[in-house]
This record gives structure tokens, sequence and C-alpha cells, in this order.
């Protein structure tokens, strides 16, 4: 019997209809378990998105928040610690640490398999990350930021910017970049066992002075007190603002913060956590909430302390922010060192140069930088040996032979010859009457007592004349290197008593920038006394009128010395990685982190 269309239909055409639509379920099937899937990884990782599926297609489409990152307070306990919810999707490594985020718009991605999914790079500011990273103890790669500077985009992928300070593992590293903005892309990395830093430890930027070791404290009834005065400015703070009357508990926990460490020397946690909570504590209106915030550090006026180590933090100008190391939240108002934008005193430059000449051992990140021409300066030979005898700095032997021999054999012929002439005067009178006799003798005296003043004052002008030859043969002698003249600096410091014997280079050099620190009066002459000494070198050489101004300031110019000869010893430590990382910071502002 023949198929009937009906049958072709019923046992043909309805199968490969069937068949025609498993597809299309097949499609719908595996996007429905694709975007499950995709749900639960982004939930195990802490991602918020929106998520969309198509399910003819099977495309699933995925929006999630691009952020802008910025490191979180140092107060903030999260700032050392790993995040809690980190993310493990590619371009997610940001997540490892703790951040204020901020979104700043969304990427959307479109794919059909789970394990194509991943996460937007965050942009965050080049030099806020490298600075957090160095404060939670990651070490920059020299060989990294100078790869960095010289390919710039073109760095290839996996260039190890900084490391861990453990082992040689990458924390910083250049990746590929999702999208073809231009923009460095940078891979995160970092584990709790390479933590070690904490609250206490300076943050880049910063320094430590401490007081010298010589300066006693005072003696107070049979017990030594240090010298600490602290003015707290009641009226006004740091921008200007009169102070609101909700602050005033935080002045007196101030104040007694104060009195406390002048009394003991000392701060317990409980007395620093209310000073800080003092600061911060003051309830405020809606309106005045962002005059509060604009002013949350106050200041205090600084005095000469003998007890607290001060912290200092330089800009790319000098001096910007100071504070005691026992009351950190309180700004020192140091307004004699402050840099403004206009152009920068000798004072605020040579304190900015010592201070990082000083602070360069010991590594970190720094905004300023060492003019070329003071580490030029410092490398010169620009004092002449000399000038250093004539000083009583140094020997006669010490030096190479400037002065030219004294022949005195004229001047005792001229004096035999004197001699023999009042012989014959005297024999002579011996045959004359005694009235001739007087009168000779009368006569005589007086052309003795007029001679004699002549030779007087021609010996005078003859020790002037012979000093003048002696400074201008000492001024034009052969000049001798910075260490030379530091070291004879420092042991005539050592001889005047004004430091110790075991004091070295950076001891002095430290004491130098705590004087300057603690006395306006200090630091206008020392900075004079450099910047003399610069301009000297810059017109060709020291000048009579420089050379009186040395013998008159000689410990201010044993001071400057010993800065100049720190200058040319740091000035080559870490010199490359240090000029790499700041010409890297300075091309990269914002970068990609994922």
């Amino acid at each position: 019997m023949p198929a009937s269309a009906v049958d072709i239909i019923t046992y043909i055409g309805v199968p490969l209809a069937v068949l025609g639509v498993l597809p299309t379920l097949y499609t719908c099937l595996r996007s429905l378990l694709t975007l499950r899937d995709i749900r639960k990884l982004l939930s195990r990782n802490g991602v918020t998105a929106i998520t969309r599926s198509s399910l003819l297609s099977g495309i699933i489409e995925v929006e999630i928040p691009r952020k802008s990152l910025i490191p979180l307070g140092r107060e903030d306990p999260p700032y050392f610690e790993l995040s809690d919810t980190p993310s493990g999707l590619k371009g997610g490594s940001w997540t490892w640490l703790n951040w204020r985020e901020l979104s700043i718009g969304v990427k959307v991605y479109r794919f059909q398999y789970h394990d194509e999914l991943c996460q937007p790079q965050a942009e965050v500011d080049f030099e806020k990350l490298v600075a957090f990273l160095l404060d939670l103890g990651a070490v920059p790669s020299q060989e990294g930021f100078a790869d960095l500077r010289s390919s710039g985009l073109w760095t290839p992928a996996g260039t190890k910017l900084m490391l861990s300070p453990c082992t040689a593992d990458g924390v910083l590293s250049v990746t590929t970049s999702e999208d073809s903005d231009g923009i460095l892309a940078l891979a995160l990395e970092w584990r709790a066992e390479w933590s070690t830093r904490g609250i206490n430890d300076l943050p880049p930027y910063w320094m430590k002075l401490s007081p010298s070791a010589d300066l006693q404290p005072m003696e107070i009834d049979g017990e030594k007190r240090p010298h600490v005065v602290v003015e707290i400015d009641n009226l006004k703070d740091a921008e200007g603002i009169p102070r609101l009357k909700e602050n005033a508990q935080s002045d007196q926990d101030t104040i007694q913060v104060a009195k406390k460490l002048s009394s003991t020397n000392r701060l317990g946690p409980d007395d620093i956590t209310q000073q800080r909570r003092g600061s911060t504590s003051s309830h405020l209106t809606a309106a005045t909430m962002d005059i509060h915030h604009k002013r949350s550090l106050s200041v205090m006026s600084f005095r000469p302390a003998l007890v607290d180590a001060i912290r200092l933090r330089l800009g790319p100008r000098g001096l910007e922010e100071a504070s005691y190391e026992s009351l950190p939240t309180k700004k020192l108002r140091l307004a004699h060192l402050q840099a403004y934008y206009s152009e920068p005193s000798p004072r605020c430059l040579w304190f900015a140069v010592a201070a990082t000449a000083l602070s360069a051992p010991r590594g970190g990140l720094w905004s300023f930088q060492i003019p070329d021409p003071v580490v030029a300066l410092s490398k010169r030979e620009s004092i002449p040996g000399g000038v250093l005898v004539l000083l009583n700095l140094v020997s006669e032997e010490a030096v190479p032979a400037w002065r030219t021999p004294h022949d005195d054999k004229m001047e005792q012929h001229e004096a035999w010859v004197r001699q023999q002439k009042k012989i014959q005067t005297q024999m002579a009178e011996v045959s004359l009457s005694p009235a001739e006799r007087q009168e000779r003798w009368c006569a005589r005296m007086r052309q003795e007592n007029f001679d004699r003043e002549a030779e007087r004052k021609r010996k005078l002008v003859e020790d002037e004349l012979k000093q003048e030859t002696v400074i201008r043969e000492a001024l034009s002698s052969q000049r001798v290197s910075a260490d030379v003249v530091a070291e004879a600096c420092k042991l005539f410091l050592v001889k005047e008593g004004v430091v110790d014997s075991e004091a070295t280079t950076h001891d002095i050099v430290e004491r130098v920038l705590w004087s300057t620190v603690s006395g306006e009066d200090f630091a206008r002459e020392m900075g004079a006394m450099l910047d003399s000494w610069r301009c000297w070198v810059e017109s060709g050489g020291m000048t009579k009128a420089h050379y009186e101004m040395v013998k008159r300031e000689k410990i201010l110019f044993a001071y400057a010395a010993c800065v100049l000869c720190l200058v040319k010893d740091t000035a080559g430590v870490g010199g490359n990685i240090v000029s790499d990382l700041q010409e890297s910071l300075r091309m990269w502002k914002k970068v990609r982190l994922g």
C-alpha cells in the first residue's frame, strides 16, 4: 500500500521538525546553565553585576562596574590587611587589597562560556599605587622600571616592577590591557606573609628627625625634665578658619597629652587614642561638616623640644608637612621652612637637600629630587687647600705646597747696616766735648725714635702686604675634594666641643637639620652659607670676601661642608632606580590595575 502524504508528514516530517528544534533547545538550555554558572562565579568572587542572556543565540551579557581606586588612610585597620573577599577573576587582582572604591562606569562583556568571564581593570593613580605598595613593604625593581621608562606601552607583559620583600616574586607587573586606549595595564599580587611593615613605620615621602643625643634635658627640682613648650592654636586651624565651639574638647585632650609628654617623656596607647579621638570626635552639623573635614588636623606651634622626634614630609618643592612622633595628628607650624609657590628661599631649598641626602640610604619614595647643580657642586673640588691652612683646619703638610717661600736675608742685612751705623755714631761722640756730646746724643735719640716709628709703620704695611699675598696665594692654591674638607671640619667641630668625638657626618647633618627646624636664625644663616658656597663655585672661585665670611663663621662653614659631603656620598645611592621610578611616575599618571 503506497504511503500517503499524511503518513509522510507524520512519520518523516514531524521527526525532522523535532530534530530541527533540538539545537535551539540545546542552545537555550546551555544558555541557562551558563548564566547560572556565571552568577555563582560572580557571587563567589564578590562581584556585583547585571546579567542578561539571549536564549536563542546563547549569548550572555554581563555589566560589571568599572572602579576607580584610592588607597585607604593609614589609620584604617584594613590598610595593612588583605581583603576579605578577593576576586579570582582575570582582571580582578586589585581586589586582594582594601581600597576606597568609586564606580566610574560599566564594562559590558558578551560571551558564550563561563570561563570567558573576566573583571574590568580598575583605574588608580600610579604614584599613589606605588606609594601604597612601598608602605606595605614591596621593593622596586631597578630592571623593571628601567624597561618601563625606555619601552613604555611596549614593555613586555610579565615585567616585574615591584618585588616582594622576602622573595623575588613579583608584586606589581606589567600585563596586557583589555582596552586599546593607551593606558598602562598592571597586575597585582600580594600575600599575607609578605607584610613586613605596620602603622608605626614611616610611610613613603616621610623622614624621621631626632634631636642630638648630646642635647640633655634640663634639671628641675633635682629631676631632669625635657624642654617642651607646646602651643596649640586655639583660634584658627590650618586653613585659617575660626575653630568651632564643638572642638574645644579636642583641644583640651591635646593639651592634656602634651602636658603628660612634657612631664614623662612618654605617651601610652590610651593617651594616643584619646588624642586621636579628641581631634576627630566633634559633633558637627551638616552645614559645618565640610569645614571640619578641611581642618581635621589641627595645628601646633613648634618650640625647641628635646624629647620627641619629628616626622617630616618632603614634596617636590620642599617641606610640606611636619608633626611630632607622639602626636601624629597634630601638624607642626614651621613657616620659616615652608615652600610656597614663589621661588623657594635658600634655607628651604638647602633644608630639603640636606633632608633628602640624610634619608637617601634608608630608601623610600621621594617627591623632592636634589637639583643637578647641587649634586655637581658637591662633587667639585671647590675649597682651596691654602684656605684650609689659614683657617687652621689642616696642617701645611696635608695639602699641596702653595705658599711662596719668604727670604729675610735682605732684612737681616739692613738690620746689620743700621747697627753698624749706630756703633760708628756712638764712637764718634766719644771724642766730642760734653756739651757737643749731649747735643749729639739728643739729636741721635730723636732720629732713632723717628726711625723706630717709621720702621714700625713700614713693618705694618709690609705685614699687610704679606698677608694679602698669603691670602691671594691661598685662594689660588690647588683645591681639595669635599671629603677632605668635611673630615677637617669634623675634627674642628670635635675640637671645639660642638659634637662628640664619635659623631659621623650623618649625625652632624641630622644635628644641622634639627637646629634648622628649631631656629629660624640658624636656618637663615645656614642657607646663606651654603648659597654663598654655590655662588663662589659658579663665579669661578673663592674671593677674599668669601674667605673673610668663612673665617667669621667657621662653625657654619664646617656644617655646610658636612652637608655637601653627605650629598656627594648619597647622590649615587640608588640613583638609577630613583630617577627611573620618578620618570615613570611622571609619564604615567593613571594606570589600569587588574
